[in-house]
């Protein structure tokens, strides 16, 4: 059986906020329409959202890369533990309004669970 790895995908991570993301942050996200006709709407955060999900993406496939690539060399602990930690820290430096899923006064958006 023969098995051949895809090449590698070479991604950019999105680059720092600009007067266009704060449009799409704001864009309203309506919720399920209630029993009474009232639908609650809150900012979308759409931009931050897929600025995480890039990082995110670019660390996926630094790890994928790591345990794929052919280059007969065993992975290490150190390697393995690199990978980890940024992994770690992406979840730590995730911005309070996209990380914060447990607010008592908004239900978590469901393009922001896809994060977590």
């Amino acid at each position: 059986m023969a098995f051949h790895v895809p090449p590698p995908m070479m991604l950019g991570i999105l680059g720092e906020p600009d007067d266009s993301d704060i449009d799409r942050d704001d864009a309203r996200w309506y919720f399920y329409r209630q029993a009474t006709g009232e639908c609650p709407a809150w900012p979308g955060l759409l931009a931050t959202t897929n600025r995480q999900k890039s990082k995110l993406i670019d660390i996926i496939n630094d790890v994928t890369t790591m345990m794929y690539t052919q280059n007969g060399l065993p992975i290490t602990a150190s390697q393995v533990l690199k990978s980890y930690t940024k992994l770690v820290t992406w979840r730590k430096e995730l911005p309070n309004l996209v990380a914060n899923i447990d607010d008592e006064t908004r239900p978590p958006l469901p393009h922001v669970l896809s994060l977590l």
